[in-house]
């Protein structure tokens, strides 16, 4: 014996193949739906050590036109920040399928001001790009299909084929007269 068999099915050839499956998946199913935040950050988890991704562009129209930013905004204390402040909770963007799909729980920092209605603040947005188990949910079809999907994702990270990574999205608002 020479060995060959046995690197064929080796962890290198399941890393190559679980890539391979979600790259179709984000090219053949997410992009067609309009999922493109969240087939790029896919993607980006494919690499064997990818980089902490410092802004993703494709996100900010996204976040912009979002129910949750207005939320956000609504929740920072009017006052002038001159350091950045955190906001003590996570946001998950539900009004977006495809932010949703993207980002899991935000982390929330701001600087600027904001007094009322008016407001000129740069909001910066951290995730960790990565998988978790989830408890199956059978309340329709496709929110069964999305628990699956993201726990045969958690499959593919504990075997190599995902890998974790920070993602940042930072973004400036501005409202009212100056």
């Amino acid at each position: 014996d020479d060995g060959k068999a046995e690197s064929a099915f080796g962890a290198g050839a399941v890393q190559s193949l679980g890539r391979w499956i979600w790259q179709q998946v984000a090219n053949g199913y997410m992009r067609p739906r309009g999922l493109n935040v969240a087939a790029e950050l896919l993607e980006y988890s494919l690499q064997d050590s990818p980089q902490n991704l410092g802004q993703v562009e494709s996100a900010i129209p996204k976040i912009i036109a979002s129910s949750e930013l207005e939320m956000i905004i609504n929740r920072i204390p009017n006052g002038e920040f001159t350091t950045w402040t955190s906001l003590a909770d996570e946001v998950e963007f539900r009004s977006s399928p495809d932010l949703f799909a993207a980002f899991q729980r935000m982390r929330i920092n701001y600087l600027g001001w904001k007094q009322g209605t008016q407001y000129d603040l740069h909001v910066y947005f951290e995730d960790t790009y990565t998988f978790h188990p989830q408890a199956i949910e059978a309340d329709s079809l496709a929110s069964f299909l999305a628990t699956l999907g993201a726990n045969a994702a958690y499959l593919s990270q504990l075997l190599g084929a995902i890998h974790p990574y920070e993602v940042a999205v930072h973004l400036s608002v501005r409202r009212g007269d100056w």
